[in-house]
């Protein structure tokens, strides 16, 4: 291929916003949880795909292809390791999850 040739081709492959959501608190109130790791892996194993964390406020937004995934979150400060299946392949998703004794993960409330 010639560097130097103009236009230079570019691959663009834009990765939509599909996965979104929050990370709180089991205690009392459920408190928003900032700086906790949300990561996802395809759903049959593998890699992690992509990789965020909380803004200040427990929310997430994660870029990723269609497709379907294990969806998980943790925080150093709080024990578990909440995980959930996610399906992305025709429409985004949400999920709030809940780290700390009794934690889990659930789709978003509509």
């Amino acid at each position: 291929m010639d560097l130097e040739q103009e236009p230079f081709p570019i691959a663009n492959f834009t990765l939509t916003p599909r996965l979104s959501g929050t990370v709180r608190s089991s205690a009392q109130g459920n408190p928003p949880v900032p700086g906790a790791a949300v990561w996802v892996e395809p759903s049959g194993g593998g890699d992690v795909v992509a990789s965020t964390t909380t803004d200040c406020e427990g929310n997430f937004l994660l870029p990723v292809a269609a497709g379907s995934y294990v969806a998980k979150a943790e925080h150093p400060g709080y024990a578990g390791r909440p995980g959930r299946e996610v399906d992305v392949s025709s429409s985004a998703g949400c999920i709030a999850f809940t780290v700390g004794a009794g934690g889990g993960a659930v789709p978003c409330s509509q």
